[in-house]
């Protein structure tokens, strides 16, 4: 009799586990679609948003489930969805910020696969922590991955975006330096962007711990 129980018990808990990984990457692909609307306009034509925060901790908090949910959310915008900054769809792909919506996939890959190359040793430093302390270091170690890892995407974000600048402007004939795509898609967001590294490091390590407490 129990083995039958244990058995329905296995059946359901993939099943479970399933629905609990779809719930949180709707969760975060809302929460990105959300952050996009929170924005400061600047001068170059490339607003300050949350969006790349809800990225990093999407691809913190969530691993290759984070990546899935930023694909979604890059996707819904493609086919029309008014997901994107000030509630824009495809049409924000031929805009000065078009180069960073392609950039979040790259951007949240890269951040995913580096945090699961030192997750496990990460985590069996902590089960090992004999006291207080070494625990503490053991958090401390986890942030700078975090933050080491969120801060080589937003590079790569960078990347996208700048070239898209460029590429951008050279089609419409008025074509800009790399200095000016610089000023205009990176010197502005350096501090913004750190804020949002250290904010989504600390955040995605304690959702992190929360998710697997519930496994």
């Amino acid at each position: 009799m129990n083995e039958t129980k244990q058995a329905k018990a296995n059946i359901k808990m993939p099943a479970k586990s399933g629905a609990k990984r779809l719930a949180r990457i709707a969760l975060f692909t809302a929460l990105t679609a959300v952050c996009a609307q929170i924005s400061v306009p600047l001068p170059g034509g490339v607003p300050i948003t949350l969006q790349t925060f809800a990225v990093m901790l999407a691809s913190i908090a969530l691993g290759f489930d984070g990546v899935a949910a930023v694909a979604v959310y890059v996707f819904l915008g493609l086919i029309g969805v008014p997901v994107f900054s000030k509630f824009g769809a495809t049409a924000s792909l031929v805009s000065p910020t078009g180069g960073f919506i392609v950039g979040f996939l790259p951007m949240s890959a890269l951040m995913a696969t580096i945090a699961k190359i030192f997750e496990k040793q990460t985590e069996k430093g902590i089960k090992n922590a004999e006291n207080a302390a070494e625990k503490r270091s053991d958090t401390r170690r986890r942030f700078m991955i975090y933050a080491l890892a969120a801060l080589a995407g937003t590079i790569v974000c960078y990347a996208f975006g700048t070239a898209w600048f460029i590429m951008l402007y050279a089609l419409k004939g008025a074509e800009k330096t790399i200095g000016y795509a610089l000023s205009a898609c990176v010197l502005p967001f350096i501090l913004p962007d750190l804020l949002k590294i250290a904010l989504a490091a600390y955040l995605g390590a304690v959702i992190q711990k929360i998710l697997h407490k519930n496994i």
